[in-house]
């Protein structure tokens, strides 16, 4: 009977072996620099979003809620305003640090004892402010 030498058989092994190690080590390697470059964007994004803060100014008879942007950073995008169980989506505001700005809640629903009334931002969620009608909203 004839085969392989134990030699040639022992060199095929390790040049396979070899062959998976570099293919399973480059996979490897492209999807940890992928995880890094996506938690670095979100660390990043939840530093610079720790510096927005809103603040309630007053709300107004005709169902506006006037917000300042009592924080660092400008904030741009998309609001929402939320008044008991209604909800407000308003798109494209610019809201500048330190700048005033009015939002009006569509259903009329934020002038009732009780009311939760809540403006968060779609590009940094964590930026947000609260108060109940009647307890605690200026």
């Amino acid at each position: 009977m004839k085969g392989i030498s134990p030699l040639m058989a022992s060199i095929l092994l390790i040049a396979f072996t070899l062959a998976v190690a570099v293919i399973i080590g480059s996979w490897l390697t492209s999807m940890s620099s992928q995880q890094a470059s996506t938690v670095g964007g979100a660390v990043n994004e939840t530093v610079t979003c720790s510096k927005g803060v809103l603040d309630i100014v007053s709300i107004t008879d005709d169902n506006n809620v006037i917000v300042q942007n009592a924080g660092q950073i400008d904030l741009t995008g998309d609001f929402t305003i939320s008044c008991g169980g209604n909800v407000t989506t308003h798109s494209s505001v610019s809201l500048p640090a330190g700048a005033i700005s009015n939002f009006t809640e569509s259903t009329g629903g934020c002038q009732h004892s009780g009311n939760k009334i809540r403006l968060s931002s779609h590009v940094c969620p964590q930026v947000y402010t609260e108060c109940t009608y009647g307890s605690n909203c200026p």
